[in-house]
């Protein structure tokens, strides 16, 4: 059987070149734009009566915790991220990760603190995070990749302790 190399180290493409349009993605050149749209707070909702009709009654429904309607998971990270950014300057996050879901950490001005993938989940490692807690840390940000659920009651009790948001 011959050896097969991937396109990257000389094998030929599978898929043919000028095919897939390169997507415009934010530089750093762009993060004074990106925060005033970020502080603006209308990212993420259209500020209409029904969305803030529909926000107040879920309010009601979840107990009055605050909710907000937004348009994404991403949007949703911004937002989540928006209100924990001044708890310390590290996210905790996964390194095997989605781009939209990382991507608004740095917009937030905060940094990333990657630790290693559970390789059966393709997720955050438990032991990893939790062993990573330090006072700095803001937030810790599970992303839920392939569909798989991950629960991760360590790292949630380790960043209890030290007051960090899941």
């Amino acid at each position: 059987r011959a050896e097969a190399s991937v396109a990257l180290f000389g094998g030929n493409p599978v898929i043919a070149p000028g095919r897939i349009t390169s997507w415009p993605a934010a530089k750093r050149k762009h993060l004074k734009a990106l925060g005033v749209v970020v502080d603006s707070g209308r990212y993420h909702r259209v500020n209409h009566p029904v969305v803030t009709d529909l926000e107040r009654c879920l309010t009601n429904w979840a107990g009055n915790w605050t909710t907000r309607a937004v348009g994404s998971g991403t949007a949703a990270i911004h937002v989540e991220l928006d209100y924990f950014k001044d708890r310390g300057n590290l996210v905790v996050t996964a390194a095997l990760n989605w781009p939209g879901a990382v991507g608004p950490i740095s917009i937030s001005g905060l940094q990333p603190r990657f630790v290693d993938v559970d390789l059966t989940l393709a997720g955050i490692d438990e032991d990893a995070a939790a062993n990573t807690m330090e006072p700095d840390v803001a937030a810790v940000l599970v992303t839920h990749l392939f569909g798989n659920n991950i629960l991760a009651p360590r790292t949630r009790a380790a960043a209890r302790v030290l007051g960090a948001r899941i």
